[in-house]
């Protein structure tokens, strides 16, 4: 299918990067026919990193050695491999799945990017398992996709190479997936459908009187009930311990993964509702009664999810604390700014990874969104500071969300990455409340 989209859109996928790719293949001998090792890949705007570890977590809870690749890096059993990109160059990745295979796992999940697939650094993979996460407006301009077109295409690129497509029904570009998808094509949904075309869709229980209880317990949950046409086994309720409707559906991308791997919903139900992933919703309780959650939502559309439903827990108050990096076009940092101005209490505008960028010139660009959507904000470049201006203003019952950085502890400015750890600053500064 590569070879195919390369020579009708020669001007998004460069035959020399496909070229090395097929000779980095050869070097490390890859077998698409090689079933020993099954290949899982998850795209999408958002959700790639939560899915993908809840499939590990699932398929290892059923007693498989899983391997994993991604925006935190990568895992071989209990090696952990740091990694630059989300999806890394097509020579670590075949690397990867060389050792992942010679050390007998048997999965290898991994996030696939839509630069990773426009710059062909899977080209040549056999996916058994292809999953589609969302798409919204991001990563367009600068050194990524000119235009939503070719955004949309080249995450399309992945389902030509998966035995299985597993598609979000929610999604209004389903249909473009499904017309690139060389194997069956599974849906799931949250919604309800008389199509009666979702494998499996959920309805969510969370009742007010509980959402007060989980908030006071600094734990926010979420329930639902899963549903399943093809399978009356996988109908049940699990407990999810993120929040959200969209991790509602990244569980059920997870689940129809599972399902076709056969493993029971008992062992799914276990494995989801104990599941948790570094830097996604990651909850700590202060002292003083307030609730810090830290997040990875780096773009417009992670920032208005987490709001709006970390908005109907009936916290006194949403602090949302947020910056955006550098090597981002203006637009995106605009629209972070609306949906912290629209939905947040109080925005505190601080740095992310502002690397060769001025940082005063990202944070002009995040207060026009702010300020478009008349939101109460302050601005603090230091993110240290702004961190612990966040701690000191809150009280008993607000919420501050800490967004951008996620599971990083690095902070990259003017080129020069330093240590920089979230949940250490906080738990610092707690013990001097």
């Amino acid at each position: 299918m590569y070879e195919i989209m390369m020579k009708m859109h020669p001007d998004i996928i460069d035959e020399k990067r496909y070229i090395h790719a097929m000779e980095v293949a050869r070097k490390y001998n890859y077998d698409a026919s090689d079933d020993s090792m099954k290949v899982i890949g998850i795209t999408g705007t958002k959700g790639k990193t939560t899915t993908s570890y809840m499939i590990k977590n699932i398929l290892e809870h059923a007693g498989k050695k899983v391997a994993i690749c991604g925006t935190i890096g990568a895992y071989i059993g209990d090696e952990y491999i740091e990694e630059r990109n989300t999806t890394p160059s097509a020579d670590e990745v075949y690397r990867l799945l060389t050792k992942a295979k010679n050390e007998g796992m048997d999965y290898f999940v991994m996030e696939v990017s839509s630069q990773g697939l426009k710059q062909c650094r899977v080209a040549g993979i056999r996916f058994h398992y292809g999953v589609f996460t969302n798409i919204s407006k991001d990563h367009i301009g600068g050194l990524e996709h000119k235009d939503m077109s070719e955004y949309i295409f080249c995450k399309s690129l992945l389902f030509g190479e998966s035995d299985v497509t597993i598609l979000n029904f929610d999604e209004p570009v389903k249909n473009v997936m499904a017309a690139h998808a060389k194997g069956s094509i599974k849906y799931y949904g949250v919604k309800e459908y008389d199509e009666k075309k979702c494998t499996l869709t959920a309805e969510i229980l969370q009742e007010e009187k509980r959402k007060e209880e989980l908030k006071n317990e600094h734990k926010l949950n979420i329930r639902f009930l899963v549903k399943c046409d093809d399978n009356q086994d996988y109908n049940g309720i699990i407990d999810f311990p993120l929040l959200g409707r969209f991790n509602v559906s990244n569980s059920l991308a997870a689940m129809m993964v599972t399902l076709c791997e056969n493993i029971s919903f008992s062992c799914v139900k276990e494995a989801l509702e104990n599941f948790s992933v570094r830097g996604r919703e990651e909850t700590l309780k202060l002292k003083t009664g307030a609730t810090v959650i830290i997040d990875y939502a780096h773009n417009a559309a992670s920032m208005e999810s987490i709001l709006t439903d970390i908005r109907t827990y009936g916290f006194d108050r949403v602090i949302c604390m947020f910056g955006c990096g550098g090597n981002r076009s203006e637009e995106r940092r605009c629209s972070m700014g609306e949906m912290a101005g629209k939905y947040a209490d109080l925005s505190v505008i601080t740095e992310d990874n502002s690397r060769m960028e001025n940082v005063y010139e990202i944070i002009a660009d995040v207060e026009k969104g702010v300020l478009k959507s008349k939101g109460k904000y302050v601005i603090i470049p230091e993110r240290k500071m702004a961190i612990e201006y966040c701690m000191a203003i809150a009280k008993k019952n607000d919420v501050i969300l800490l967004l951008g950085k996620g599971h990083e502890t690095y902070q990259d400015s003017g080129g020069v990455k330093r240590p920089f750890d979230e949940r250490q600053i906080v738990k610092d500064f707690d013990k001097l409340l």
